[in-house]
């Protein structure tokens, strides 16, 4: 069962895509190239190409070979880490989100929380390049994956935040996401309806589940075009379900949810703080960038 669709504005979407054949060529061309300039693993600093990490900061960051990977199920909906046998997690099946499924490349734990923390805290292209590039492998491996012609929307930052920081990390990592896979990026689509200035990550999963699926609206006539929202993280998933009841408010259809990560339940998260005293290679090496 979905929501209601609200009448939406009937100005055409625009999105930062090739217009041409040529600027396709050359977008292609520029892609070709830059993965295989020389760089640096933004993890450990090892000696790489085109921004990706090393295989063993890229094993480590996707939690491969961990006890939490052999947990391989996810719910859906909101792609939280499943129990053997588990149809869905509660939330899901007691509120069904607005977006059709979510993909994400590995839970919130180290040492991929250190390479988020690092793109959020300043600006870090090699860091930005190396998240993108996760959540693309992530998009081309899942058995749905995205539909031809799907646009990305990045969930926008609040205006207090994109001051301090000067750019959006959701934005930069959507552009990655757009480039790897050759999809059009929509980066003004969606606004705040109103920005109340508070950060999410300050927020008790109450509150940010109390701020209702209304924060967020969209000024185009989507008719049933496929769109997929981009974040950072997903903690409770109520950004993104606030973002999708937006874009079928405008009559997009389907609507997926995509991040670089997801935040474990409540019980996961107390391993979680174990392990980043545990595993702490990360905290000594140099981000490129």
């Amino acid at each position: 069962m979905r929501h209601d669709h609200r009448r939406a504005d009937t100005r055409p979407l625009t999105t930062r895509a090739p217009r041409t054949r040529l600027f396709a060529l050359a977008r292609r061309t520029l892609r070709h190239v830059r993965h295989v300039l020389p760089s640096a693993c933004a993890l450990c600093g090892a000696a790489m190409r085109g921004g990706r990490l090393c295989p063993g900061c890229r094993h480590d960051a996707l939690g491969l070979g961990s006890r939490r990977h052999a947990a391989t199920l996810r719910c859906p909906w909101c792609a939280a880490r499943l129990a053997a046998g588990a149809q869905g997690c509660a939330d899901c099946l007691l509120r069904v989100p607005a977006f059709d499924h979510a993909i994400v490349a590995a839970d919130y734990a180290p040492p991929l929380d250190v390479l988020i923390r690092q793109a959020k805290q300043g600006y870090r292209p090699g860091v930005l390049l190396a998240l993108g590039e996760l959540l693309a492998d992530a998009v081309s491996r899942h058995a749905s994956g995205l539909p031809a012609g799907t646009v990305l929307v990045p969930i926008p930052g609040a205006q207090a935040r994109l001051n301090t920081r000067g750019f959006n990390p959701a934005r930069e990592i959507a552009r990655v996401l757009g480039d790897c896979l050759d999809l059009p990026v929509a980066p003004t689509l969606l606004r705040l309806r109103q920005d109340d200035g508070l950060a999410q990550r300050l927020l008790s999963r109450a509150e940010r589940l109390s701020r209702g699926r209304d924060r967020f609206v969209v000024d185009a006539a989507l008719h049933g075009q496929a769109m997929a929202l981009v974040d950072d993280v997903m903690t409770t998933g109520s950004t993104l379900d606030a973002a999708a009841s937006a874009l079928r408010a405008a009559g997009a259809d389907p609507v997926i949810a995509l991040a670089v990560a997801r935040t474990p339940a409540p019980r996961a998260r107390r391993l979680h703080d174990a392990l980043s005293f545990i595993i702490r290679p990360c905290d000594t090496r140099q981000p490129t960038g």
